[in-house]
């Protein structure tokens, strides 16, 4: 008899342990929130799929997606806020690999344990924790078999593979979170000095590729209002400096300005 009720015990915790995780997201307004947070994932994704917008990017950029009043610091769905930060590659390799896994232990409980958790993390936040997700990973590596034969050696056709991707993928990530700022940067300095000269047109090229190349930075949309307006071109200097300010709300200086922009 004391066998079946040990055995049942750890089975009948995990299934109310599961049934509590799973339930809990969707009480009171919680649903109708995480339904904003997905859909700002969602078009953050659609805008940058390949690399995202950047490691830890999702609590300042999901604010332009949505009407702004349910600020978060999670997307509250690993997958999306995964993709939305990373790229689609680097979630759906992350996601594969770790199920990869997963579906090869040998140690029945803890892969069951780390489903429930990755279930959960569909719809709530737990791994975005870094915590969380090293005692997932940590999971994963107890949980998997080690080979009676030891260390197997990778064909050098895989090795070369992986070689490629990861090149592939870090020449990527270099020039969406690296290069591009920089040169964004270079080019919100030659409009700088072009509109120090009195060259308006030159000026406004460069500030306009500087916020292309670097969306984010308010400063590129509140510069080439500057020199929007120095040309004549009021409506438009308007439209550029409700862009800078839409982008970094906190800033008085910029509510001040388009404040005299709007004056009659």
């Amino acid at each position: 008899m004391g066998q079946p009720l040990e055995g049942g015990f750890p089975r009948a915790f995990a299934g109310l342990a599961g049934a509590a995780a799973w339930v809990s997201p969707w009480r009171g307004d919680s649903l109708a929130d995480r339904l904003e947070w997905w859909k700002a994932a969602a078009r953050m994704i659609w805008e940058r799929p390949f690399f995202g917008w950047g490691p830890g990017s999702y609590e300042r950029m999901s604010g332009f997606f949505h009407d702004g009043r349910l600020k978060s610091l999670f997307a509250h769905s690993f997958p999306l806020e995964t993709a939305a930060e990373l790229g689609v590659p680097a979630m759906v390799f992350l996601l594969a690999a770790c199920f990869r896994r997963a579906a090869a232990m040998d140690k029945r409980f803890i892969r069951a344990g780390l489903i429930a958790v990755a279930v959960q993390s569909l719809f709530d936040f737990s791994l975005n924790v870094p915590g969380v997700f090293a005692l997932f990973l940590a999971g994963i590596a107890l949980g998997s078999p080690r080979p009676e034969d030891g260390p197997r050696a990778m064909p050098a056709r895989r090795i070369l593979a992986w070689a490629a991707a990861g090149t592939l993928l870090a020449a990527g990530a270099a020039w969406h979170w690296g290069a591009r700022p920089w040169l964004a940067f270079l080019r919100s300095f030659e409009a700088e000095s072009a509109y120090s000269e009195g060259r308006l047109r030159e000026a406004e090229t460069a500030m306009r590729r500087a916020a292309r190349l670097d969306p984010l930075p308010a400063r590129y949309h509140a510069g080439l209002a500057r020199i929007l307006e120095e040309s004549g071109r009021t409506d438009e200097a308007v439209r550029s400096q409700a862009e800078a300010l839409r982008r970094d709300p906190a800033r008085s200086d910029y509510q001040r300005r388009l404040k005299e922009m709007l004056k009659p």
